[in-house]
């Protein structure tokens, strides 16, 4: 088959310890995408399981749709900031 279109690799465990955790057990990204998203939407993510990418790759069609949805954060009806 095709590879797909954009790759987010995640960093290893001695890179970043917090692998192996969901949403809803770290309650920092959780407060991000609450910020973002609102509440409902961290709930429904909540059994999720969180990473770092460190990397990502991709196509020029993956980087396009990567680049158009990131950019439709800042029209999201909530206050975004993704600082730690």
């Amino acid at each position: 088959g095709m590879p797909p279109d954009l790759l987010l690799s995640q960093e290893g465990v001695a890179t970043w310890p917090h692998s192996g955790y969901t949403l809803g057990e770290r309650w920092m990204q959780k407060s991000w995408v609450e910020q973002c998203f609102g509440k409902e939407t961290a709930a429904a993510m909540q059994a999720w399981p969180t990473i770092c990418s460190g990397a990502v790759f991709g196509t020029a069609a993956g980087f396009a749709a990567f680049a158009s949805a990131y950019s439709a954060l800042g029209q999201l009806p909530h206050a975004c900031d993704f600082q730690d």
